[in-house]
């Protein structure tokens, strides 16, 4: 083999690993939660191990809650607020297509185990309609957040429709 061909199979483990942790199925629990404010009833995803960095509950209203229950995926990511990789991802299915859901990750979900935390963590929950984990694209519902602590096991975002330029 020549350089170029390990540069290429490099480049090959590089992308199937971060496919195996971006596509990565969450656990759901049988525990039942409901939403005092809304009645609606859900399974919580309890965390598969590992300590909790953040959980909580994201819903769409409105018009966004019809869209939503159009969609079969959403991803929620955790990364430093300045930008760069992800630092932990979870997609969750959305088998019964609600426009609710409970979230957590942990240290099961850090893309790359021994990454420090980031200083300015933003949170982004992303209802997806092509499934595709790499884009955001107008029509797509999104929560965000900064305002948050490490360990936080009880916030409540609200998902809007993402209308801005389509993001890779």
């Amino acid at each position: 083999m020549n350089n170029r061909t390990l540069g290429l199979l490099g480049l090959s483990g590089i992308a199937a690993a971060v496919a195996f942790f971006v596509m990565r199925p969450s656990a759901p629990s049988p525990d039942p939660l409901t939403l005092a404010d809304t009645g609606t009833t859900m399974k919580q995803q309890e965390p598969a191990g590992g300590e909790v960095l953040v959980a909580g509950t994201v819903e769409a209203v409105g018009p966004a809650a019809d869209m939503a229950r159009q969609m079969g995926t959403a991803y929620v990511i955790l990364r430093d607020a300045g930008g760069g990789p992800p630092y932990a991802v979870k997609r969750v299915h959305l088998n019964d297509r609600q426009p609710s859901f409970a979230f957590s990750l942990t240290t099961q979900d850090i893309m790359i185990p021994g990454s420090p935390r980031p200083s300015n963590p933003a949170l982004k929950i992303r209802f997806d309609g092509d499934g595709d984990p790499m884009t955001e694209v107008p029509g797509d519902l999104v929560a965000t957040t900064k305002d948050f602590a490490w360990g936080d096991a009880n916030l409540s975002l609200e998902a809007t429709m993402f209308s801005g330029q389509p993001q890779n």
